[in-house]
């Protein structure tokens, strides 16, 4: 397993499927170290919007750890809303 590290994409969840297909990464964990941007629509909106990512990852065999920035909403990082098989929110 590979671990790569991301940060401050602010909300531009097809950014990482997007580099996952371009560098045909696999069999690997990403860090996302901040800045992942939940929190600023809905908690469904930002499902619809994680889901192809979160299908992607699955399909790749690979894990996002998303850390909490100072542009995320803590309370999705106690308490994960979303429950992604291959997104996880880093609590604090």
């Amino acid at each position: 397993m590979r671990i790569l590290y991301l940060g401050d994409i602010h909300g531009n969840f097809a950014l990482i499927g997007q580099y996952i297909k371009l560098y045909g990464i696999k069999d690997a964990h990403i860090i996302q170290v901040g800045d992942f941007g939940v929190g600023f629509a809905t908690v469904e909106k930002e499902r619809r919007m994680l889901d192809p990512l979160n299908q992607t990852l699955i399909k790749n065999n690979v894990i996002v750890w998303a850390i909490r920035g100072n542009h995320d909403f803590k309370p999705h990082f106690d308490n994960d809303p979303f429950g992604f098989s291959n997104i996880h929110l880093v609590k604090d």
